[in-house]
This record gives structure tokens, C-alpha cells and sequence, in this order.
């Protein structure tokens, strides 16, 4: 009967040093802001026609933000992977970390828009408020793939899911080299499918190559192997060769094509290259706030939406539409109330309660 490397392995040997990348968290800072930059000034565009203003060209870009959360989430659930198999436990211990991280935040906060859109449905029958999508949004009168697609169907869960099923395999049949070598060939074997065959790619590889960049960046600088250089230099060719033959996007959403391949392909470039620089950076001020509001990234993903929505329509109300302004108090409000979310409903789920005692090893990376 097979048995998986963490229960063959000797119970002596201990956990190998934990890779920090400090920086990162203040690069999920950067791209979080943004992404709520971008849906703070997209709602004012057709309104005050202000697509030429360069003071609003950057935060219409912020939709790349997303590129940039899915390659430093490849690079992070790489690390997360290759410590699963260091634990007896491993696979069990990787689906709940990422359940708790993921789900319930997740719920907390789909609580939170059902109760405001039924308010708010209220409030505009009433004529307190103007129609707004928020209002519009009624809980009750959808097909199943909205509430599924609300509960569990998304980019993350997908890549986490085959990330999991690579765990799986790779203790009963492999190493920490075959787990990535794995996923590498993943990464490679769906640019070729982007580049053949655009159309008929499907959830989740239409957002995986980026996911996929992560991983081998980290690969890169956790071990930096000859032939991980190699897969690295065929994924950047194949990134450059997508973007070259096809500039507009391709998969579900039909978003991608050539500005965000190849600005995700930069920001895994540029992440690979500042790491040499990583203690040095994460001692400057500015850094370290950005790696604060980092922290609660994902509290301020879940809610910013809201946010904004509630207050444009109060700017609206007391007749203080200035274009500056909402974004700004969008932005601030944003980023006050995902805080507060993420001390009660995320951070709560997300402390790790680790023992002192001898964990064993994976196996040769």
C-alpha cells in the first residue's frame, strides 16, 4: 500500500527555514488601492468626460491590479504548497488554511451586501435614495449561478483546487521538485493552449498563466535550479508571443490580451529582480505602510465595492459630485471600513497556532 513522503520520512528531521518576502505585502497594498482607485473614478467618467485628464489615467489602469494579486498569490500558495508536504498532515492542513482564509471572511462579508441591498431597496422605493446598482441587486430574483458563483465559484478557489490536487499526487508519487516542475508545466502547457487555441479556453486557465508566473518565481528564488531558468525563459517567450498575436482578451470575462499579459509579465519580472533588495526596501516608511494596508488586502477586495457605492451616493445627495473628491473620500472610507472588517471577520481566522515540536521533511526541492 502506498504511503504518502511525510509518513515515510523520519519524525527527527525539522522543518526547513520558513522564505520570507517581506515586500510582498506591501505590493498586495499597492494593488489593492488600485483596484479601489479604479472603481472609485470609473462611475464619473461618462458623467464629467475626464478620460483625457492624465490626474485619472493611472487609476482607471487599476483593473491590472488584479494581474498583480494573481502572480504574488501564485508565488505565496507555491510556499504554502511546498510546507504542506513537510506535515504529516499536510494536505488536510493546506484545505483549511485556505477554507478559513478564503470562505469565511467571504461569508461575513456576502451577509453584509444582503442586508444593505434590502436596505437599500428600501430606501430608493421610498425616494430617500437614487436607484443604484447596489439597490438593484435583488437577493431573491436570480438564476443559481449567481448564488454559487457568490458562495464558492472563483479564480482563487479554482487555482487553489488544482494546487491541491498537485499536493495530493505528489505525496504519494513524488517530491517538492516534482510538485513544481508539475505546476511549471502546467503554466507552460496552457500559454501553448492560449496561443493555439484562445477561444476555447475555460475557468480557471484563462487566469492561470499569471498564477502560474508566481509560482515560478518563486521557484526561482527559493532554489533558483538551472531548469527552472529554462521554464522561465520559455514562459516569458510564450507570455511575449500571446501578447504579440493577440491584443484583445480571450477566456469567460474576455479580459486580458496584450496590455495585461504583458504588464503582469513586468510586475513578475520586477518582484523576481527587488528581491535581492527585499530588507533594504521593507525598512522605508512609506513601504511599510503599504505592506500595513497590505494586511487586510482581501478584507478591503470584499468590501470596497460597497463602499464606494454608498459613498458616491451620499456625495450625490448633498450635491458634492467633484470628481477629486469622490475618489478620494471613496478611497479613504474604503480603505477605514475594510480595517475594521478585517479585526472582526478575517484576522480572527487567519492567526496560526503553530507547536514548537519537530515537523518532517519533504523531501529534496
Amino acid at each position: 500500500m502506498s504511503i504518502s513522503l511525510a509518513e515515510a520520512a523520519p519524525a527527527t528531521v525539522t522543518l526547513p527555514k520558513t522564505h520570507t518576502y517581506k515586500t510582498l505585502d506591501a505590493w498586495r497594498g499597492i494593488a489593492s488601492l488600485w483596484v479601489v482607485l479604479f472603481h472609485s473614478s470609473a462611475p464619473l467618467m461618462d458623467k464629467y468626460h475626464l478620460q483625457s485628464n492624465p490626474l485619472y489615467a493611472l487609476p482607471l489602469s487599476g483593473y491590472l491590479g488584479v494581474w498583480m494579486f494573481f502572480v504574488i498569490s501564485g508565488y505565496c500558495i507555491a510556499h504554502a504548497a511546498t510546507q504542506a508536504l513537510a506535515r504529516q498532515n499536510g494536505l488536510r492542513t493546506y484545505v483549511v488554511a485556505r477554507f478559513r482564509r478564503i470562505y469565511l471572511p467571504c461569508w461575513f462579508s456576502l451577509v453584509l451586501y444582503i442586508g444593505l441591498s434590502t436596505f437599500a431597496t428600501f430606501l430608493v422605493a421610498h425616494s430617500y435614495l437614487k436607484s443604484s446598482v447596489l439597490a438593484q441587486r435583488s437577493i431573491l430574483h436570480h438564476g443559481i449561478l449567481f448564488y454559487l458563483s457568490n458562495v464558492s465559484f472563483c479564480y482563487e478557489v479554482g487555482f487553489y483546487a488544482l494546487v491541491g490536487i498537485a499536493i495530493a499526487f505528489t505525496m504519494r508519487f513524488g517530491n517538492g521538485r516534482t510538485l513544481l516542475s508539475g505546476l511549471h508545466s502546467l503554466t507552460i502547457g496552457s500559454l501553448i493552449f492560449f496561443i493555439t487555441a484562445p477561444h476555447k479556453i475555460v475557468y480557471p486557465f484563462d487566469y492561470w498563466p499569471q498564477f502560474g508566473f508566481g509560482i515560478l518565481v518563486y521557484d526561482l528564488i527559493k532554489y533558483g535550479r538551472q531548469i527552472t531558468k529554462i521554464a522561465f525563459g520559455f514562459t516569458v517567450t510564450l507570455f511575449i508571443t500571446f501578447a504579440w498575436l493577440h491584443p484583445t482578451g480571450v477566456g469567460y470575462h474576455g479580459i486580458g490580451g496584450r496590455i495585461p499579459f504583458l504588464f503582469g509579465l513586468l510586475f513578475a519580472v520586477t518582484i523576481l529582480l527587488l528581491h535581492h533588495y527585499d530588507d533594504r526596501l521593507s525598512r522605508i516608511p512609506v513601504i511599510q505602510w503599504l505592506s500595513w494596508l497590505g494586511l487586510f488586502s482581501y478584507s478591503l477586495y470584499l468590501t470596497h465595492v460597497l463602499v464606494v457605492g454608498v459613498v458616491l451616493q451620499v456625495l450625490g445627495r448633498l450635491h458634492l459630485e467633484i470628481p477629486w473628491l469622490c475618489v478620494i473620500t471613496s478611497a479613504v472610507a474604503s480603505v477605514t471600513f475594510a480595517y475594521g472588517f478585517y479585526q472582526l471577520f478575517e484576522r480572527p481566522f487567519t492567526r496560526k497556532k503553530q507547536s514548537v515540536r519537530a515537523l518532517p521533511e519533504a523531501g529534496p526541492v
